[in-house]
């Protein structure tokens, strides 16, 4: 079974939340609020554990982790970048 690799995540996940942000500028404000958060609290933990007794994790899983951290919030930017920073649900 073959895996995406780090920048063919990294697109797939763009182009969802693009998806989402044009169908549903509330969900997709929502998510990018959430996403990040846990993403980083994950993020966090796992390198905390790893501190702590280190584990056969690859180096990998941490890059995924930062494309989950990074993608809602680089869509997020562009598409206020675009709207002129204009939410219409608010």
């Amino acid at each position: 079974m073959k895996f995406l690799s780090v920048s063919e995540f990294f697109i797939v996940q763009l182009i969802l939340y693009v998806l989402i942000w044009i169908i549903n500028d509330y969900v997709a404000s929502m998510l990018l609020l959430i996403i990040p958060v846990i993403a980083t609290s994950i993020l966090i933990l796992s390198l905390l554990f790893e501190l702590i007794e280190p584990s056969k994790v690859p180096r990998i899983y941490y890059k995924y982790v930062l494309t989950m951290i990074f993608s809602p919030m680089l869509v997020g930017f562009l598409y206020f970048y675009i709207n002129g920073f204009d939410l219409s649900w608010m």
